[in-house]
């Protein structure tokens, strides 16, 4: 018998809700639509951007703060993120529009 429970894993904020800080927020988004491509260890293409954007990256360290002119004109432009590119998530858009506006 096993003492696992789902419970004690490490958890994200829900990016839909509003009681967390638009940082908060907008990190989960990203770790939940980004992140797969965008990570030290993600196939070469997107690695090539230098861009972590995994929840628990330190802000200095995701490449955000350096690109976010660049980041910002992907989502307004509908290239990413990459299902972004096919059914528009405008509320998700908004959200890290927000908080790179913010920084």
């Amino acid at each position: 018998m096993s003492n696992f429970s789902v419970e004690q894993l490490p958890q994200i904020v829900d990016y839909n809700n509003e009681t967390h800080s638009l940082a908060e927020r907008a990190k989960a988004y990203l770790d939940l639509n980004c992140s797969h491509c965008h990570n030290p260890t993600a196939w070469e293409v997107p690695t090539e951007r230098e861009f972590d954007f995994r929840y628990e990256t330190p802000l200095h360290q995701s490449g955000i703060s350096f690109e976010e002119e660049k980041i910002k004109q992907a989502l307004l432009d509908e290239e990413m993120p990459f299902i972004g590119t096919t059914i528009l998530d405008k509320e998700g858009v908004t959200l890290v529009v927000q908080y790179l506006e913010s920084l």
